[in-house]
C-alpha cells in the first residue's frame, strides 16, 4: 500500500514530472489525499473515491463512489449494478 498526499501539488504537469502515473501503474493499493488536485489523471483508473464533508460541529457526511466495472461496492451488497448515491 502506498500513500500519496497531493496537498502541495499545483498542476497535473507537476505530478507527471514526479512520476505520478508510473506510481499508479504499480500493483497494490494507492491511497491518495487531495486527489482532486490530480485533475483528469485519475479518470483512466478504476478506483473507489471516499469523500468527507463537514455538515456541522458534530456532523459529517461520508460518500463512497465506485469507478469499477463491475461495481465492487455493489458486489459487497449482493446486487449486480451500482447502488445510487443518496
Amino acid at each position: 500500500m502506498r500513500h500519496l498526499d497531493l496537498y502541495r501539488i499545483d498542476s497535473e504537469g507537476e505530478l507527471r514530472e514526479v512520476g505520478f502515473e508510473e506510481e499508479l501503474e504499480k500493483p497494490g493499493v494507492t491511497v491518495i489525499e487531495w486527489a482532486e488536485r490530480a485533475g483528469d489523471l485519475l479518470e483512466l483508473y478504476e478506483r473507489i473515491e471516499i469523500g468527507f464533508e463537514v455538515l456541522g460541529d458534530d456532523a459529517r457526511r461520508i460518500t463512497v463512489r465506485d469507478f469499477y466495472q463491475p461495481s465492487v461496492i455493489a458486489g459487497c451488497f449482493g446486487v449486480g449494478a451500482a447502488v445510487p448515491a443518496y
